[in-house]
């Protein structure tokens, strides 16, 4: 991951992908997305302009935006030396991961009953891009890839609030993947592991579904607290 990433071209290219709209948002949306994908790293510091001054921004919707990301646990003011990344703790990952596979689950297992081979088919596209970027090395694109497989399976779930609250998960999750993916073996065990919960899904076995769902959910877990701990102890 990058360690001294260049801000001004990572700003510049999410602000290519958000909807325009106020500025504090359009803020908070960057820079949570750069904290995410690890070019701000847990536990670094930086001053408000360090980040206004690559977003082309006044320093206000920044500073709005950063104790809007403080106040959702993104971010922790330091008094007097500005602003630092939230670390990645593995109680934190461990809590999260306890409630978040077995929502996971009871989407799947909601979303298989009416589950259409149309839905089906981009959800095959995507493991097979993902044993693409997993023959390539590129492991970033593996968890980009896995990501955008996961939310697309959850969105299939007739319930709404449960889409909602697994959202609110995600990125946290996401940001742990990310964090781990270089200590981990390849994932050939998680791409099995999608192609049984489509093969279930596909036969309309909802119970079976969401069990592989929260067992891959579980072995994932286990496998990123477990980098997260070696790394807090180095």
């Amino acid at each position: 991951m990058p360690t001294t990433p260049d801000l001004t071209s990572i700003f510049h290219h999410y602000q290519a992908t958000i909807q325009p709209g106020p500025l504090t948002q359009q803020a908070y949306s960057i820079i949570l997305a750069a904290i995410r994908e690890l070019y701000l790293q847990p536990g670094q510091s930086f001053l408000e302009r360090e980040v206004s001054e690559p977003l082309g921004m006044s320093r206000t919707p920044v500073h709005e935006a950063l104790i809007r990301l403080e106040a959702a646990g993104w971010l922790a003011i330091i008094p007097r030396r500005g602003f630092k990344v939230a670390p990645i703790l593995a109680t934190t990952i461990t809590e999260i991961a306890q409630i978040s596979e077995n929502l996971d689950g009871l989407a799947v297992a909601l979303a298989t009953p009416r589950i259409t081979a149309a839905e089906l088919t981009p959800l095959n596209d995507l493991v097979a891009q993902q044993v693409t970027a997993m023959r390539h090395q590129d492991l970033r694109a593996y968890v980009q890839i896995d990501q955008r497989f996961h939310e697309q399976l959850v969105a299939l779930a007739p319930n709404q609030r449960l889409v909602q609250l697994i959202a609110s998960y995600s990125d946290q999750l996401y940001r742990a993947r990310l964090y781990a993916i270089d200590e981990r073996a390849l994932p050939e065990q998680s791409v099995q592991e999608h192609r049984a919960i489509l093969a279930a899904m596909q036969s309309r076995n909802a119970r079976a579904a969401q069990e592989l769902m929260i067992g891959h959910r579980q072995r994932g877990s286990r496998e990123i607290i477990k980098i997260i701990i070696q790394k807090q102890a180095e």
